[in-house]
């Protein structure tokens, strides 16, 4: 049986969704390693394997008709986010039209949350939530040309043309039982970047799953977010989930022999603890890999930061909402200002690289004055980016059911945006329109800021 995992090109003016932390629309390209590892998992089961990115690979919609007439395959899995559900559902017709008998199986947070409007055949299913272990066991009722009534974590029509949702699958307890990305199918391994590493082959990493923050706000990467819908109603929180730290390290050993001179970690707050980051930081050592990470403030150290500088650590980016306490204390950001600023002097001290991204309008405390006073005392840091967005109530967070009970969301519910332009929140004292107007004008400032350009050019000659 040959299965296909499929990025549709856009039929639209909008650039294409980033579709592996799915906020925004693309800045570069991303590897989905959830797709890779399902591709490894799928081949290791026997099915014959194909990766088609027609983004990636600039095809347009008239490739992709080109293709289906002559494909094979009976499965097409697509992987869909907030911002790319009306273009997947485009895709969808071409789909249908040119291989109407093969099946279409869509997964990631817009089919976790929106599961509905993908169902329209008996042809479609939708995988909720954590997909691994629920394509595998899809795939094989389809090759067995079983019913997949009892398949957990799906959902699709029954024979009444009812919209069924199977009860959810329970989370995969040890990711060391899955296998590593099969990054050999990317047909463009070039084309993935990050300018702040600097060295090549390039590559990215997940070693968990899921955040430990509490921010009413918070909303972990793609997967994770889908995890967080799926499992709203049989938990609060989700708690981070990691591969083990012997795991991580083979993965990282495979990679330098493959000839990765550059890794991002992907996970929503890799830096936890000393005692996990240490092996790790010594295999990147070991093998000559320059890295860079994403991470809360509150697991940074003395000793963490020369961990971070000794090892190859090129960048940390890190999300400060705000400098105003009353707003972090609102927002459960589990660190005063004075803290925040702590963390990224260390970081400073021991010369790795500080990514800072302002998130705005996490709290109806937000005024223009705090803006203003946050975007003051960040451009009074010495951090080598700051990156400006405004908060989204995204449903299965507490920001979301705060602010629709309140009737903060302009439009009165959830819709996709992007996050680095657009913003749902309408607070009594700060409007959606005026916070955007706001956040203009800071861009502009930034980018006109003589200190911001000499770190920015001292980072690039480092």
């Amino acid at each position: 049986m040959k299965i296909t995992f499929l990025v549709p090109p856009t039929f639209d003016k909008n650039r294409p969704a980033e579709r592996s932390l799915g906020y925004s629309y693309m800045t570069q390209p991303t590897m989905n390693l959830y797709e890779l590892t399902m591709a490894a998992m799928l081949e290791m089961d026997g099915y014959s394997v194909a990766y088609e990115d027609f983004v990636i690979t600039n095809r347009t919609h008239h490739d992709l008709e080109r293709f289906l007439i002559m494909d094979e395959s009976e499965i097409y899995f697509i992987w869909s986010v907030n911002l790319s559900l009306e273009n997947d559902l485009a895709a969808t017709k071409f789909i249908q039209k040119y291989s109407p008998e093969s099946y279409l199986v869509y997964m990631g947070p817009a089919p976790t949350m929106y599961a509905d409007r993908f169902l329209t055949n008996h042809q479609q299913i939708v995988v909720r939530g954590e997909p691994e272990l629920t394509v595998r066991d899809l795939c094989r009722h389809i090759a067995q040309h079983e019913t997949y009534r009892d398949v957990y974590g799906i959902s699709y029509l029954n024979a009444n043309e009812e919209i069924r949702h199977n009860p959810s699958r329970e989370l995969i307890p040890d990711l060391d039982n899955l296998p590593f990305p099969a990054r050999n199918y990317l047909k463009t391994p070039d084309v993935f970047y990050d300018l702040r590493l600097k060295k090549v082959p390039y590559t990215e990493m997940l070693t968990s799953r899921g955040s430990n923050c509490h921010c009413r706000h918070c909303v972990p990467g793609s997967l994770s977010f889908a995890i967080e819908i799926e499992v709203e109603s049989v938990a609060k929180k989700t708690n981070p989930i990691f591969r083990s730290t012997e795991n991580v390290e083979r993965e990282i050993e495979v990679l330098a022999k493959e000839g990765y001179k550059s890794i991002r970690f992907l996970d929503d707050n890799f830096i936890t603890t000393e005692k996990r980051l240490l092996p790790i930081a010594k295999a990147l050592k070991k093998y000559g890999i320059v890295w860079g990470c994403q991470s809360h403030l509150n697991g940074i150290t003395e000793h963490v930061a020369a961990i971070l500088s000794e090892s190859g650590c090129r960048f940390v980016e890190v999300t400060v909402e705000s400098f105003d306490d009353e707003i972090l204390k609102d927002i459960r950001k589990g660190l005063t200002s004075a803290e925040i600023q702590e963390a990224i002097n260390l970081l400073n001290k021991h010369h790795v690289p500080v990514y800072l991204n302002l998130l705005f309008g996490t709290s109806h405390l937000e005024t223009a004055h705090t803006m203003e006073d946050t975007f003051k005392k960040a451009r009074q840091l010495k951090v080598h980016h700051v990156n400006l967005m405004i908060a989204t109530p995204v449903p299965g967070t507490d920001f979301y059911k705060k602010a629709k009970e309140k009737g903060w969301i302009l439009g009165g519910d959830y819709r996709p945006v992007d996050m680095l332009h657009q913003s749902l929140v309408d607070y009594p004292n700060l409007s959606n329109q005026e916070m955007q107007r706001i956040l203009f004008w800071f861009k502009l400032k930034l980018a006109l800021s003589p200190r911001f350009i000499y770190y920015r050019i001292r980072h690039w000659f480092r």
